[in-house]
């Protein structure tokens, strides 16, 4: 979907990462497009499962990261949002855009990403916690390690280039 050198630009402004993003997410609407057909294609639920698989993850993918564009820079993935809501929920091209988000249970992009972000930032935090006796316990356990070998390495046995390897694998 991405390649590397659409990812940054000199100025982190995530410009031709959103673009690379929209164009693809755009053709991606056509599968919608085929399967929402009045009198054979998938029902509603089904659409806006499909929308969620394909379309919404990739909108949400990263948004850690590129949520430091500005908001006008965000902003363009919004049409690629609605048109993907709009074809899974059958709605008129006139319908508002509030209602069409109320009417399919769907947050704003936006709110979606704030709400990522959140998640992820909890997520961040019960993960530093549950390391911290694990770091605290391997900091200890190299600092005595670290004295027993310089020990070891200076007065000891050990004292020929052994120094080099300890450092290599611990």
């Amino acid at each position: 979907m991405c390649r590397g050198d659409s990812l940054f630009d000199k100025r982190l402004t995530w410009v031709p990462h959103l673009r690379t993003v929209k164009v693809s997410r755009l053709k991606a609407l056509n599968l919608l497009r085929v399967l929402s057909h009045t009198s054979w294609g998938a029902d509603r639920a089904t659409l806006l499962r499909l929308y969620h698989v394909v379309i919404r993850s990739k909108l949400d993918y990263g948004c850690e990261v590129y949520s430091s564009a500005t908001d006008a820079r965000l902003r363009v993935l919004d049409p690629v949002h609605h048109a993907g809501v709009r074809l899974a929920t059958g709605a008129f091209r006139s319908s508002p855009i509030p209602s069409l988000l109320v009417d399919a249970n769907e947050p704003p992009l936006d709110l979606r990403r704030q709400s990522l972000m959140v998640r992820w930032f909890v997520v961040g935090i019960d993960y530093i916690d549950f390391l911290t006796p694990y770091l605290a316990w391997r900091c200890h356990l190299t600092s005595c390690l670290s004295t027993t070998f310089y020990i070891l390495t200076h007065h000891g046995p050990l004292a020929s280039g052994s120094e080099r390897l300890w450092r290599r694998w611990v």
